[in-house]
């Protein structure tokens, strides 16, 4: 019996874990206790103080009402209960954070786990600064990140590596999604005819008319951009990102191209950049727009206007090369490689909307591989000479546009799209799968997108909305 049962006991055999925890005293233990609980520490302590100090002057009751009446009123007040919640949702996060790096394993082969420095709110969640420890990089996070944001009762969670240390990394746990909110939603449905009425309404059949004409009557609406003059050369607050943190960039010496399905909201961020052109008094704004009406808005703050001609359209970039030669020439004059802030001409910022019109649509072969080259040219050379290019269109493959034309965009803009090889055609080959896919985006958040710097890594952000009513204020803004 045993030679038949030896053989399968020791055949038998089940994957497990042996785990040694580092042989740590009892000082040092109770000194790590100390520091992670050092927010909760000083609080009962400083209540122990007070109360101590307060039953010495005061009855029992006095002392009680001093700190319950501040209390109840901190609580109560949504300024400050705010900020009591942020603070302890903070110090939630960082035990939390630690507890999941406990469980998913995250530590050195002595069992020395990350060093949890600091936490703080953010406008969209919590941000802890962490500093590893040798033997720990930050991709050992990243690989946890969706346990983190389980663990810390978030929707997400996001890492990012100080440039100047790599030893000390952010993460990001993401409670609430900037980018697609109701600014970017369609408003809720209004209810529907035929519903019974509310007790107000019953008592007041008359009433809920008026009611029904004030929600109607239009409110006064503020442009969401400031219309006071402005500078090419300064920043262009383009909208916001993730975080909630506005997503400036300067177009000077820059080409920007805009990208994305019909309907995604390109018009958002190419109005955007547009307004900035119209406003700034040293750049004069050419437009061309295969639809006319998209940056018909504008053309009145614009020296020269392209409609669906692409006959006119080949003649302005030529008159525009003809520009940029003169300009190149004067700068050779004066023994200067580029223009400055301070010199003696203006910039011209050529902004092209439905640029697969005039690239791969109207005319014939010749005239749209002309346009196309004479196009190429300014984007390639324009830059020292201030002359900047924005096109945008729905999806820029190399029938639409040439790669040798794409490349030389230093920004992209990828809004949403249909599959993953339009994202990448858009932001350039391999984002997709890092994780940077304009198809992921939700076709419900319009103006959503992901943009590209030079030499940078993509960031998820949403472009500021420009109504009708709001190109009418910048233009009138501009040509008053």
């Amino acid at each position: 019996m045993n030679s038949q049962t030896a053989p399968n006991r020791f055949a038998r055999s089940e994957p497990f874990e042996v785990f040694t925890r580092p042989q740590r005293s009892r000082p040092a233990r109770l000194a790590g206790l100390l520091i992670r609980r050092r927010v909760e520490i000083a609080v009962i302590v400083a209540g122990l103080l007070a109360w101590s100090w307060l039953t010495e002057h005061l009855p029992t009751w006095g002392a009680g009402l001093v700190l319950g009446v501040p209390t109840l009123a901190a609580l109560a007040v949504p300024v400050s209960r705010r900020y009591l919640h942020r603070r302890v949702l903070a110090v939630l996060t960082r035990h939390r954070l630690r507890s999941v790096l406990v469980q998913r394993r995250v530590m050195n082969w002595t069992g020395n786990l990350p060093v949890l420095l600091w936490s703080r709110p953010t406008p969209v969640g919590e941000r802890v600064w962490v500093l590893l420890r040798a033997g720990i990089d930050g991709v050992d996070i990243e690989r946890n990140l969706a346990h983190i944001a389980s663990g810390c009762f978030a929707r997400d969670a996001r890492i990012s590596v100080t440039r100047r240390m790599t030893a000390l990394v952010l993460v990001d746990v993401i409670r609430r999604d900037p980018l697609s909110g109701p600014a970017a939603r369609p408003a809720a449905p209004r209810s529907a005819p035929g519903r019974p009425a509310g007790p107000a309404q019953r008592a007041h059949p008359e009433g809920s008319l008026i009611m029904r004409a004030i929600r109607r009557r239009p409110r006064p609406r503020s442009c969401p951009i400031d219309l006071a003059p402005t500078s090419i050369w300064d920043p262009i607050r383009l909208g916001i990102d993730e975080n909630a943190c506005s997503v400036d960039i300067t177009l000077i010496y820059r080409n920007i191209l805009l990208a994305g399905e019909p309907g995604a909201g390109k018009s958002g961020g190419l109005n955007r950049i547009t307004a900035h052109a119209a406003l700034a008094t040293d750049c004069r704004l050419w437009l061309m727009d295969g639809k006319r009406v998209e940056l018909g808005l504008w053309r009145r703050a614009a020296e020269r206007f392209v409609g669906p001609d692409l006959a006119e359209a080949i003649d302005a970039l030529g008159e525009l090369q003809a520009e940029m030669d003169r300009r190149y020439d004067q700068l050779d004059t004066d023994g200067v490689r580029q223009i400055e802030r301070q010199d003696w001409t203006d910039a011209i910022m050529l902004v092209i909307d439905e640029l697969a019109y005039y690239s791969a649509t109207a005319g014939d072969k010749k005239q749209r591989d002309q346009f196309s080259l004479l196009l190429r040219d300014i984007v390639a050379r324009g830059r020292a000479a201030g002359i900047i290019a924005v096109a945008a269109t729905q999806r820029p493959s190399h029938d639409i546009i040439p790669v040798s034309l794409r490349d030389l965009f230093g920004y992209r803009l990828a809004f949403r799209c249909t599959t993953e090889t339009s994202s990448d055609i858009i932001l350039g080959h391999g984002w997709h799968a890092r994780g940077y896919d304009a198809s992921t985006i939700d076709p419900e958040d319009r103006g959503v997108g992901w943009l590209l710097a030079e030499g940078g890594i993509p960031r998820r952000m949403r472009c500021t909305w420009l109504t009708d009513a709001d190109i009418a204020a910048v233009v009138t803004a501009v040509t008053s």
